[in-house]
């Protein structure tokens, strides 16, 4: 299915003029969705169950050797980047290699560490596996049962999102931009039910319960503010044209701060809505360095 296709029927139904539409599908963002068997997608019907695998979800994680663990952060899902379509995401996710996805399907835990982050935000990682690395299957230890013990393989599709009215890409938008965005109702263009949200998504905007990934990692000088007054927007912004340009990067580019990855699973607390993100520099994320990625939770509690 063509999804930024999908996009704009989105914006003709909602009746956006077709210079407006295109540019507000220029904040659209491609992203990779990961499902299990039979699952709702972004488009109609369930997932096929004849795709390519490009991952699992549960089971025992392969691991190298030299990589500790001994069952927490829990293993939740595995990706194989040779296995996804090479050219879609607008970050440099590995081409290849295997990425192991790990947090806290546990007992929530509270408080804050040294570094004042919550706790609960320090039980994540991502694990990178070389192409052609030996690996052996790792059972967790009696302490820590394991998230899912049966694997269950995922098959993905692209789908392509928009900001919601709590992401860095809207709340930098200032003046007409913002009026225009706001008049459209362009965060309406891209919004999935959270059913259709599959397990796992690699890139593109994030969907959010609370708070946003990114909030709070860009450096000082780019204040983000937020105005809800949609109506008095549209009062602002009568006249369509002449468009506006949208807004750059508010950081260098290499020192972008990306939604790395996010799934979308209650885990192991009950019917809480959940979303767990897993963040990285786009520097860090070119070089392979998945110790700089950070974790963190999203849930309405």
């Amino acid at each position: 299915m063509d999804h930024l296709a999908q996009l704009r029927r989105n914006a003709q139904e909602l009746d956006i003029p077709p210079q407006v539409a295109d540019w507000l599908l220029g904040f659209a963002r491609p992203r990779i969705v990961l499902h299990r068997d039979g699952q709702p997608r972004h488009g109609a019907g369930p997932a096929a169950t004849t795709g390519p695998i490009a991952g699992y979800l549960g089971g025992d994680p392969m691991l190298p050797a030299d990589v500790e663990w001994s069952g927490f952060p829990h293993f939740i899902a595995a990706v194989d980047g040779a296995a996804l379509p090479s050219g879609v995401l607008d970050i440099p996710f590995p081409a290849d290699g295997t990425l192991l996805f790990f947090a806290n399907a546990g007992e929530l835990a509270w408080g804050t560490d040294a570094h004042g982050r919550d706790v609960s935000d320090t039980y994540g990682r991502i694990v990178y596996v070389p192409p052609g690395t030996p690996t052996a299957a790792r059972t967790p230890g009696p302490d820590h049962p394991p998230f899912r013990a049966e694997r269950v393989p995922l098959r993905y599709e692209i789908a392509w999102t928009m900001p919601g009215h709590n992401s860095p890409e809207y709340l930098q938008l200032t003046g007409k931009a913002r009026d225009l965005f706001d008049k459209y109702r362009g965060c309406e263009i891209g919004h999935p039910s959270p059913a259709s949200a599959g397990v796992l998504a690699i890139g593109g905007h994030s969907t959010v319960v609370q708070e946003h990934p990114l909030d709070g990692l860009y450096p000082p000088g780019c204040e983000l503010d937020f105005d809800d007054d949609v109506e008095a927007a549209a009062a602002r912004c009568p006249d369509d044209l002449p468009l506006p340009p949208r807004p750059g990067p508010q950081v260098a580019p290499d020192a972008e701060w990306v939604a790395l990855a996010e799934l979308k699973d209650h885990l192991n607390w009950g019917k809480t809505p959940t979303i767990t993100f897993w963040t990285v520099r786009r520097d860090h994320l070119a070089a392979r360095h998945f110790d700089q990625v950070l974790y963190q939770l999203d849930l309405n509690d």
